[in-house]
């Protein structure tokens, strides 16, 4: 049986769009897929949606995270084509997309992502990193 993180780092998700080129082909137009109720968004302060955790820099450097942000937005610039050789695979949660899509009606969140497990490095799949780092 395995452990809650080898579940949090396998699955099987559908593709979704890609929200770069979406925004890139049609600025104004954002399908109904994206679209959230007020009620549904987070209030100021409202921590339950994993907020808290995105504020924390698990003991990092400031300039290792710096560095990271500026690799992560240099990897964001790049052409679609560049960022689809790492695609997260269907039965993988990591690489470049989108993950946990089960529906072809689900609501997705505005973003494109790439996620990389990094500790323990026994979850490391370097099938889905970039190839060459940015500089």
């Amino acid at each position: 049986m395995g452990s809650s993180t080898d579940v949090a780092l396998s699955g099987t998700s559908l593709p979704a769009p890609n929200v770069q080129e979406m925004v890139r082909n049609n600025p104004l137009h954002v399908p109904q897929r994206y679209f959230r109720n007020v009620v549904d968004m987070p209030k100021d302060g409202d921590t339950s949606h994993g907020r808290s955790s995105e504020m924390v820099n698990h003991e990092v450097a400031r300039e290792v995270m710096e560095r990271m942000k500026d690799s992560a937005a240099k990897f964001f610039k790049l052409p679609l084509e560049e960022k689809n050789k790492i695609s997260m695979p269907l039965d993988e949660m990591q690489g470049y997309g989108h993950s946990s899509v089960v529906s072809e009606d689900q609501m997705l969140e505005w973003s494109d992502r790439l996620t990389l497990a990094v500790h323990p490095s026994k979850y490391r799949n370097p099938k889905v990193w970039p190839p060459t780092p940015f500089k």
